[in-house]
């Protein structure tokens, strides 16, 4: 038996449930339009809300062929899920399944698609370095570090982290001790694998440091950097920092910009505001965030401009963290 069998079938029938209300209603001498336009186009309506919701159901956590009107805007191995477009190999990582591109659009459109286009399971598992990074201390332990996420085995990483080692979560918490800092990312990788959430890993040059960091993305999240401080072959302090600091929304300089100058904005430094604990300390000195000056400061960089927050620390003289809250548009440009 069809669906449209199916029906038609409960059609007919909520009709003759209805039936002896409309008898009913005419018996007593009464307007009974009402009666049948409701009878006759309710089972209708149920029935249609009805199928798109068990259709709906249906195809929860399925993976869907791409409309076709946007196919040439994706990359060919893309599949819809749940609304949300995404690789099949990370649709098979999430979701546990070993499906191939022919099971899902078949195989006229499969057998057209390069191999080289479809992203293979193993390179979310798979650690990227960019050439860009440098050869430095800080690059091999950020190394074993993404290797450990990628393998949720921190056993290498414990060993290469102080005692009394701090890590800053950006604007949360500072967490003290080797094993309360594994502790705090094994839980945080469980949360992710309970949630579905992919997580990609690359050592990469954070352009406002100049530092090598480990960009942590997770699939749906903002990025994270994660930068190390080490002493006497020992990782003595972490800061887990978001990238943008900001809000996406707001835009302006981030962790991937040049870190901005002192001395282009020292006039604007006259507003001083409280310190901000839990933020990113002096790469230079280690100073915490807490002991850095903190200003309100509105930047003008051409058309448009940015007010926020910045800090500056006092003995080195640099510029330490930049926090855009509010973008401006001038109606000339003004030089930064």
């Amino acid at each position: 038996m069809s669906i449209i069998q199916i029906i038609a079938i409960c059609y007919a029938a909520l009709i003759c449930i209805g039936l002896p209300f409309i008898i009913k209603a005419h018996k007593k001498d009464k307007n009974i339009a009402f009666e049948v336009i409701a009878i006759v186009f309710m089972p209708l309506v149920l029935l249609i809300g009805g199928f798109l919701l068990f259709k709906t159901w249906m195809q929860k956590d399925k993976a869907l062929p791409v409309p076709k009107k946007i196919r040439n805007f994706i990359k060919p191995d893309s599949v819809s899920v749940n609304g949300q477009i995404m690789s099949l190999a990370e649709y098979n990582i999430k979701y546990n399944k070993t499906l191939t591109l022919k099971d899902v659009y078949g195989a006229k459109y499969a057998d057209t698609i390069d191999e080289n286009d479809i992203r293979s399971e193993e390179s979310f598992r798979t650690l990227k370095v960019s050439d860009d990074v440098g050869s430095f201390i800080d690059t091999e332990f950020l190394k074993i570090f993404g290797e450990a996420f990628l393998k949720r085995d921190f056993s290498n990483v414990e060993n290469l982290i102080s005692e009394d080692a701090t890590m800053v979560i950006y604007d949360r918490k500072t967490i003290v001790g080797a094993k309360n800092i594994v502790d705090y990312w094994k839980d945080w990788l469980l949360r992710c694998d309970n949630d579905k959430v992919i997580v990609e890993c690359e050592v990469k040059k954070c352009k406002w440091f100049s530092l090598p960091a480990l960009q942590i993305s997770p699939k749906g999240y903002v990025n994270l950097y994660v930068i190390l401080e080490i002493h006497n072959g020992l990782i003595t302090n972490i800061m887990d920092i978001p990238n943008p600091i900001g809000s996406i929304a707001v835009g302006g300089p981030d962790l991937d910009w040049d870190r901005l100058e002192i001395s282009r904005i020292r006039n604007k430094l006259s507003e001083a505001i409280d310190s901000k604990p839990n933020h990113i300390s002096c790469i230079d000195c280690s100073a915490t965030s807490e002991t850095l000056k903190w200003y309100r400061v509105e930047l003008p960089m051409g058309i448009h401009g940015y007010v926020g927050d910045i800090s500056v620390c006092p003995h080195c003289d640099k510029i330490v963290e930049f926090i855009p809250e509010i973008r401006l548009r001038y109606e000339e440009p003004i030089p930064f």
